[in-house]
């Protein structure tokens, strides 16, 4: 009887450990996806942004001005966008600026969204 109330115990232990497993990634699945949702926002109203910093100054703003509230702020709200770090990346948003007539976005999605892929994507524009 010993050895049978042993058995049913671990059996019981073992699957409560396995639901609490199946709860935790699902938890951390909708984070993820919850993360990749706003980056995905921000990086269309960071896209407009710049499209209407481009349309004040006839260029893109450099990365230097990109990165100073200040200015930036009047195109964007609010400023500095939220950055999200995860396994795969530092930040989920990098501006790269080439020359004043073209830019890119690198967004960094922690899972997949909209058709786009986990992982580094690179958006650039050009007028």
């Amino acid at each position: 009887m010993d050895k049978y109330r042993i058995l049913q115990t671990s059996l019981v232990v073992a699957l409560v450990l396995s639901l609490v497993l199946v709860i935790w990634l699902g938890i951390n699945s909708g984070h993820a996806r919850a993360q990749s949702k706003l980056i995905v926002l921000n990086t269309e109203a960071l896209a407009q942004g710049i499209g209407f910093f481009q349309s004040d100054y006839d260029r893109y703003p450099t990365e230097l001005e990109f990165e100073t509230e200040e200015l930036m702020d009047s195109y964007f709200e609010p400023w500095p966008v939220t950055q999200f770090s995860s396994d795969l990346c530092n930040q989920s948003i990098e501006y790269k600026n080439f020359r004043f007539d073209e830019y890119s976005l690198n967004v960094c999605l922690p899972s997949g969204y909209r058709g786009l892929p986990k992982g580094y994507s690179e958006f650039t524009v050009s007028k």
